[in-house]
């Protein structure tokens, strides 16, 4: 039976991030991925945030496509008419990626600093000694044991399952989405999209997520935000709309669609990310916010965080609770992860109380992309005279603003 330090499961932003941090640190580690290459089962939007290099650097030596410093927002009436803003990210606050290419790159790096890498093979069940994580075993029947096990298997995770720390998600607690890739010739994307990220709001669309289309070198990467999974969700049918829309046909105008995906995103974070022997990371863990579309950020930041876990178990002999509990300390204590999730649920409450119609005004008016919901808190203050709205607006507003997030600029 082979005997590593810490076993990663999972070829993803997470995965590859712990892998190449326990390595870094001197583990003994073993990344498993089911695909034959990672990144090839990937359907997520394509791009990492400002907010990811800042756990994670060295990403941006990767295969960068295109480097965003801004935005350009497009309002749609039923009519079909629209308007548009461009908004600025005071630098670069976005970098598009292939994840076929960026993910296969990431592993590499892991190996380089000295994992090992397993692809092709799934990860169908854990090993369990006095109810503590040992090991995994594959789809081949080899058992594999470590001291630590990171669970980066993504929002279906089996060994978080197994483990008893993920149970069935609801389908409201999960939103949908449809992504695909259009190739266009690399100058077309220039000029067409001048390195801007698109962002598209529909009245009678969803107010619950967004569209968007994103630049890269040689096309777009397209996304519908359905909403949550309840029986009156027809993701197809807002995927057909969105791409007729007048605006939409024009800018993907001589593409090809080369590929197309179905993704879910948990809205929630599962109730403990740690169990004796094992750490839960990225999408498996509920480190997600669709409303801001984060979610790669979150994912380097709790690759690390488990690594570094992983690596004073590792150190101190022992992978109990009392020890891997540190690791749920690090990101709920983490200033830019709090902050964010506290700025994505204070939109989500924002914008699921209010006529589609108010939003895209307010977001008009703000000349803001939904990017923040101050503009929204201090209307209601304003308009009930509540000083406590309008204390509340301005203590979100310094605190995007002390950690230098670009979509506070203009608010």
């Amino acid at each position: 039976m082979k005997k590593y330090d810490v076993i990663v499961v999972g070829g993803g932003m997470a995965g590859s991030a712990a892998a190449k941090r326990c390595a870094e640190l001197g583990l003994k580690v073993v990344q498993f991925e089911k695909a034959e290459n990672p990144g090839a089962k990937n359907a997520c939007g394509s791009a990492i945030t400002a907010t990811g290099t800042v756990y994670a650097p060295y990403v941006l030596e990767g295969p960068i496509e295109v480097k965003v410093p801004g935005s350009r927002v497009y309002y749609i009436q039923r009519n079909g008419k629209y308007c548009m803003f461009e908004t600025g990210m005071g630098g670069y606050g976005m970098y598009t990626i292939h994840r076929t290419k960026f993910d296969p790159w990431h592993a590499q790096q892991a190996c380089n600093a000295g994992s090992k890498l397993r692809t092709a093979t799934t990860i169908m069940d854990i090993i369990k000694e006095n109810d503590r994580v040992v090991g995994v075993i594959t789809d081949k029947g080899e058992k594999i044991c470590a001291g630590v096990t990171i669970d980066a298997g993504g929002a279906h995770s089996i060994v978080a399952r197994k483990a008893g720390l993920l149970g069935r998600r609801a389908g409201t607690d999960n939103v949908l989405y449809a992504t695909a890739f259009v190739q266009l010739p690399e100058k077309v994307v220039e000029e067409r999209f001048n390195q801007l990220c698109e962002w598209y709001l529909t009245i009678g669309g969803s107010k619950y997520c967004f569209n968007w289309i994103f630049p890269l070198k040689d096309g777009v990467s397209m996304g519908v935000g359905g909403g949550y999974m309840t029986p009156d969700l027809n993701i197809r049918q807002q995927a057909l709309e969105f791409l007729n829309e007048p605006i939409v046909k024009e800018k993907i105008k001589g593409g090809k669609i080369k590929s197309w995906g179905i993704r879910t995103d948990p809205e929630k974070i599962i109730e403990k990310t740690y169990a004796p022997g094992l750490l839960v990371t990225g999408h498996a863990a509920g480190f997600v916010q669709p409303f801001v579309g984060e979610g790669m950020s979150f994912a380097l930041m709790s690759g690390r965080y488990a690594a570094e876990t992983a690596a004073e178990a590792i150190s101190s002999a022992g992978a109990s609770e009392e020890v891997l509990v540190n690791y749920e300390a690090k990101w709920k204590n983490d200033p830019l992860f709090k902050t964010m999730r506290i700025y994505g649920q204070t939109l989500k409450d924002y914008l699921l109380k209010r006529p589609q119609e108010e939003i895209i005004n307010t977001m008009i008016a703000a000349s803001h992309w939904y990017a923040s919901p101050v503009p929204f808190m201090l209307k209601d203050g304003v308009k009930e005279r509540d000083m406590t709205k309008l204390e509340k607006a301005a203590k979100l507003l310094h605190r995007l603003e002390s950690l230098g997030l670009p979509s506070t600029k203009g608010s």
